[in-house]
């Protein structure tokens, strides 16, 4: 019973310090950066699609907003295609 205690908590320890379990981890990380980086741009787009005239009437929020949106979905892009966290 001891055995499998040590060779457990051995093998999550392991797990731990490669932080990967099966690569699982990193290939949900570059979905889960893929998934972002189409929210921002998309965000962006619907934003200067003037899909959210009833909520922001005054043109110059929509569009900067949409502007700071596109960048940072860019920028996220890169860091994704990069390898930076």
């Amino acid at each position: 019973m001891e055995q499998e205690k040590d060779k457990y908590s051995d093998d999550v320890s392991q797990m731990v310090k490669n932080d990967t379990m099966a690569g699982v981890p990193g290939k949900m990380k570059i979905v889960f950066g893929i998934f972002m980086v189409c929210i921002y741009i998309g965000m962006a787009l619907l934003l200067l699609t003037d899909f959210f005239r009833p909520i922001l009437p005054v043109v110059w929020i929509r569009y900067s907003l949409a502007a700071l949106f596109m960048i940072y979905g860019l920028w996220r892009g890169y860091r994704q295609i990069k390898g930076m966290n």
